[in-house]
């Protein structure tokens, strides 16, 4: 829509990436100013953990076309992640090894659509060809 205004798409574009990072440089700024410390890994995981939100919720209630319970989808899905999140602290797994947990929790979440699809796909063949 912007093109057909007449505008620099790719003035815009470098425009608005500036800006945001402009805006999380400054969150990230005001948030060690107020804890009055900075450390390597603060800030890390946030994007996985929304990832991680909404894949889970869309694979539970990926059926569901409403925007609202898409969104309630995504926040049911954020429960969940914490949820296993905290068994398996209770379960005695270092706190270091969340990366790896919140990959392995995404990457299941992506595969078990896909592989339940082709095992109904794979199913739904008769033998001999005939239906």
């Amino acid at each position: 829509m912007i093109r057909a205004l007449g505008v620099n798409t790719s003035f815009t574009k470098l425009l608005a990436l500036g800006l945001s990072n402009a805006l999380v440089g400054l969150s990230g700024a005001l948030v060690c100013q107020s804890q009055n410390y900075a450390d390597i890994q603060m800030g890390t995981g946030a994007i996985v953990i929304g990832l991680a939100a909404i894949v889970i919720g869309e694979v539970l209630f990926g059926w569901m076309r409403n925007f609202a319970c898409k969104l309630a989808a995504a926040v049911i899905g954020s429960v969940i992640y914490f949820a296993i999140r905290a068994v398996v602290i209770q379960l005695g797994m270092k706190p270091n090894y969340m990366k790896l947990l919140s990959a392995i929790i995404v990457a299941l979440a992506l595969c078990i659509p896909v592989a339940v699809n082709k095992f109904r796909a794979y199913n739904s063949y008769s033998e001999g060809g005939e239906a």
